[in-house]
């Protein structure tokens, strides 16, 4: 790498990091209502209210952007993200679960709706990672199975909506992305693992890179392919399902962000990953904050915004993959 490339990535780095800061500053003072330091009441809401809220967008949009990046460079196809391999879908229907099933339960002071999008999430990543064994399980085989897997929990949750509809009311804002009402207990109980979350992710940029050249090149090479597809299926079950506890269900993040820094910067590995990471936090606390203060003094649900913007992104993407096929 030429000291050229190392001051254009460092400026870059550095760029997205001042955006972060202004994007975060922005989202603490603007919101449902106007925000005046000089009383009481607006420095309550500044620190016990908005600055975790901010946090935990800010952690959420890395991990599904981070997991995101990670899922298409292992499966080498630029719309594969967590939503695609079922993951997400997971994480909605085992806080459905734990909603309707186990509403009246504690598990050791984390909330009902935590609890059952971690282990959701948590399951069905174990479970794509079952169906991934076998000498004929190649990467787009994977993608299927996610897919399906994605789609047969779909089913479910729809299911468990329409035969509790009292219960899935109260967590409705929850279900299309909401990060209302969250507090300093919500961001101590997510911090460690997401944490661990990030450390694995930029960890596992070397490994990734190696397969830029296909599955038997990486082989080749030293690449376990089998162990590094548990490996990534693991940290996107975990990056998931703690974006999910923060926020409920938010689509397109994972998309949006690494084909942005892919088209723009590199699709290195260890350029992608971070930079995908910083760009999702942005793009996830401009949505939150656009989600607060357009239909002022009510509040969208965060899911809202991305999915508006994910959508077209997303049709966007397939015309273009097909006009360059």
């Amino acid at each position: 790498m030429t000291n050229k490339n190392i001051v254009k990535q460092t400026a870059v780095f550095f760029a997205f990091t001042v955006i972060l800061a202004a994007a975060f500053a922005v989202s603490l003072f603007l919101g449902t209502e106007q925000l005046d330091l000089s009383t009481e009441t607006g420095k309550l809401i500044l620190y016990k209210l908005r600055l975790p809220r901010s946090a935990l967008v800010l952690i959420s949009g890395a991990l599904l952007a981070g997991t995101g990046a990670m899922f298409q460079l292992f499966f080498r196809n630029s719309l594969a993200d967590p939503g695609l391999m079922g993951i997400s879908s997971g994480a909605t229907l085992g806080a459905i679960c734990f909603a309707v099933f186990f509403a009246r339960f504690s598990f050791l002071g984390i909330s009902i709706l935590s609890a059952g999008a971690f282990l959701g999430a948590i399951c069905s990543g174990l479970l794509i990672a079952f169906l991934s064994f076998g000498k004929s399980r190649n990467s787009v085989t994977i993608i299927l199975c996610g897919s399906a897997a994605g789609t047969f929990f779909s089913a479910i949750s729809s299911i468990i909506q329409l035969t509790h509809r009292e219960a899935i009311e109260r967590i409705f804002s929850w279900l299309v992305g909401s990060f209302s009402g969250k507090t300093f207990s919500d961001l101590k109980t997510l911090f460690v693992p997401a944490l661990i979350c990030f450390f694995l992710l930029v960890k596992g940029t070397s490994s990734l890179d190696l397969l830029c050249g296909g599955e038997e090149s990486a082989q080749s090479l030293g690449l376990d392919i089998r162990r590094t597809r548990i490996f990534v299926l693991f940290i996107g079950a975990l990056g998931v399902s703690c974006a999910v506890c923060a926020g409920g269900t938010i689509g397109f993040v994972g998309l949006i962000a690494p084909h942005i820094v892919r088209r723009l910067f590199s699709s290195r590995a260890k350029i992608l990953v971070p930079l995908s990471m910083l760009l999702g936090s942005i793009f996830l606390l401009v949505c939150d904050t656009v989600a607060r203060v357009v239909v002022r003094p009510s509040e969208l649900p965060v899911g809202i915004i991305t999915s508006l913007v994910g959508v077209p992104f997303f049709i966007s993407l397939i015309n273009a993959r097909n006009s360059n096929a």
